[in-house]
């Protein structure tokens, strides 16, 4: 049994590389779209994603989300979304500006979650 069929990953039909996909996920804000649109069943205004992910950081700092949500739509938008576009992870619908996952989010859900089992140097 290979170290991938102990973790429970299934095989994936994919053109996407191990280091793009785990290129994309060592940036917070692709995994922040990621986790978001998990949980969305239609495409989503970006708008919204942003508002989601400002949200969810003032919850974790102490800047207002309205501070955050300019800075980190212009980001996800000129940013992150075409990265993940371009790996098909996720689908960017120019005219709606909405985002949908992808036919190459199960392949890198699949990765993130087995990673993130893997304990990292500050976990004791």
């Amino acid at each position: 049994m290979s170290s991938v069929e102990k973790r429970g990953l299934t095989e994936w039909k994919t053109d996407l590389s191990l280091d793009t996909a785990l290129g994309l996920l060592a940036e917070k804000r692709c995994r922040d779209i990621i986790y978001h649109l998990q949980e969305e069943t239609t495409p989503i205004p970006i708008a919204d994603l942003a508002k989601q992910i400002a949200d969810a950081e003032s919850r974790e700092s102490s800047t207002a989300p309205s501070d955050l949500h300019d800075s980190i739509h212009t980001h996800v938008h000129q940013l992150h979304i075409p990265k993940l576009a371009d790996a098909d992870v996720v689908v960017f619908h120019r005219n709606e500006n909405t985002v949908e996952l992808g036919d190459n989010s199960p392949c890198i859900i699949a990765i993130w979650n087995a990673v993130s089992d893997i304990p990292g140097p500050d976990d004791k």
